[in-house]
């Protein structure tokens, strides 16, 4: 960059607050983080200049003045990265001159460094917690990253760890999560599950949105459409789909019996806590709902048909039968074969060459990899996939990839099985099916995506039942889709029956 350049760039920061003063906000923050503009000027590996922006710290306090003299008013913080070693090496410059440091983990530069920006599980939380000594210099100090928890949040602003915390995705979640700390309703928190849709809506450039709470981001549709009580609901299926329908129905007054044939409810989450990846995200999950659903009947172990549902005397049913995994019908000889979904709900095998199958690039093949290698197994994903976890958003990719290389799993790309015979599977390239190869299993298991399990709701309706269905029994897609599908499908059929229920039906008594 040319000097003239970076002076153009301080300006820029400069008319940016006197914007933001005369939009009447309090505050702006400086990113000096993440290895983004301000913060390679403070790398020494990065900043080679021989002028005098050579110096580490000389664009940062440049910008730093110039915004407190075009808006002095606001109140001045800087954010710096908390694992950088450039970052704690500027503190002491800037005493005097900032209202407040915040601090944050993450580098954006390289693949696992973008991942510690907005960190998924399974990092631990309060991930910030052992970085902050640091930068504790007598200005005052924000600590974000992985605090989801408002009780351990006060935690570590008791422990002089900061002066006040960052929970963003915590508050995407619950906005409300302030005031229910401050009047001790924190069993009325809606947990931040830690799935990253947020961060995926924010990357994609679309607007923000969170996959357990369905009116972030539609707040202003939601409050217009007021829902009435009073209805019997129906609904078939406990993953997250039907529970989403089962709250979204309770929370409005209404009578409601949820169907599960399993012994648990959560569907594929369920499934998916099995892996480290997924064991926060479905424990958070199943907790929310635990006290969402704590009026609902919840009937488990229950194969619901035509002659379980008819006799509720539903005004409506939701139906959120899920998906099954889908079966490629190949021969594979006398190579024992099992589905992804049946080792997460099992018991998985130990010692054994396996050679796992991912079609489709999701989380269930990875998942799958992560338990079979920790259970000394030696592991090979064959991805059909452009490339191993495709359909998952980058940050849980990159940690995914981390975990099973050093797990020791081999990754084999774009290979499709063709069969198998004589403790070998076959494989053709997916780009150039002419070349083929092979890979001896003692184990081969399949993790070929899923197909809807829709066979109900068709015969619902045929009964003259108000009837919406939710979630991968439409189409197979993720938990956000789910969610939101499963409380609009409440909203829906509820609405239509109370359009159907304006002339009376005979009184009648409910089991």
């Amino acid at each position: 960059m040319r000097a003239d350049e970076i002076e153009a760039i301080v300006a820029g920061f400069a008319r940016a607050a006197e914007l933001a003063a005369k939009g009447g906000l309090d505050g702006v923050e400086i990113s000096a983080a993440h290895n983004y503009l301000v913060a390679q000027f403070l790398d020494r590996e990065l900043n080679r200049r021989d002028d005098e922006w050579g110096s580490p710290s000389r664009f940062l306090l440049a910008v730093v003045k110039a915004v407190r003299d075009a808006a002095g008013r606001l109140a001045i913080g800087v954010r710096l990265t908390a694992d950088s070693e450039a970052s704690q090496a500027v503190v002491g410059e800037l005493a005097g001159l900032v209202d407040y440091l915040h601090v944050a983990l993450g580098d954006s530069s390289t693949y696992l460094g973008s991942a510690e920006i907005v960190p998924p599980p399974p990092m631990p939380e309060n991930a910030i917690a052992p970085h902050t000594a640091p930068f504790k210099n007598g200005i005052p100090l924000i600590a974000t990253s992985r605090i989801v928890d408002p009780a351990a949040a006060d935690g570590l602003i008791a422990e002089s760890r900061a002066a006040a915390v960052g929970m963003t995705r915590a508050l995407i979640t619950d906005p409300d999560l302030p005031r229910k700390a401050r009047e001790g309703r924190l069993g009325e928190v809606l947990r931040c599950i830690g799935c990253n849709a947020c961060i995926a809506h924010y990357h994609a450039e679309t607007p923000i949105a969170c996959a357990q709470n369905p009116r972030t981001g539609r707040e202003r549709t939601f409050d217009e459409e007021e829902q009435e009580g009073g209805r019997r609901l129906a609904v078939v299926g406990g993953g997250p789909a039907g529970l989403a329908a089962a709250a979204e129905a309770a929370r409005a007054g209404n009578d409601v019996v949820l169907l599960e044939r399993s012994l648990h409810l959560g569907g594929q989450m369920a499934l998916a806590a099995a892996a480290p990846a997924h064991a926060e995200v479905a424990r958070s999950l199943l907790r929310n709902y635990e006290r969402l659903l704590a009026e609902v009947d919840i009937r488990l172990e229950t194969d619901a048909g035509i002659e379980t549902v008819q006799p509720l005397e539903p005004d409506a049913v939701v139906v959120a039968t899920g998906a099954a995994p889908y079966d490629p019908r190949l021969d594979f000889g006398d190579v024992e074969v099992e589905r992804a979904w049946d080792v997460l709900a099992g018991s998985p095998p130990e010692g054994k060459r396996v050679v796992l199958c991912d079609w489709g690039g999701d989380a269930t093949g990875l998942d799958c990899a992560e338990v079979l290698a920790e259970r000394g197994n030696t592991v090979t994903v064959a991805v059909a996939s452009a490339t191993a976890g495709e359909a998952l958003h980058q940050y849980a990719r990159n940690l995914y990839l981390q975990r099973l290389y050093r797990g020791g799993v081999e990754i084999r790309h774009h290979l499709q099985p063709l069969g198998g015979a004589n403790g070998r599977v076959r494989f053709a390239n997916v780009f150039a099916p002419d070349l083929t190869e092979e890979l001896e299993a003692d184990l081969l298991v399949l993790a070929f995506g899923r197909v809807p399990v829709a066979d109900l709701a068709p015969q619902l309706t045929a009964a003259g039942l108000a009837v919406e269905q939710a979630g991968d029994c439409l189409s197979p897609r993720g938990l956000e889709e789910a969610i939101l599908e499963g409380t609009l499908a409440a909203r829906r059929v509820l609405q239509r029956a109370a359009v159907d229920l304006e002339h009376p039906k005979p009184s009648r008594s409910h089991p």
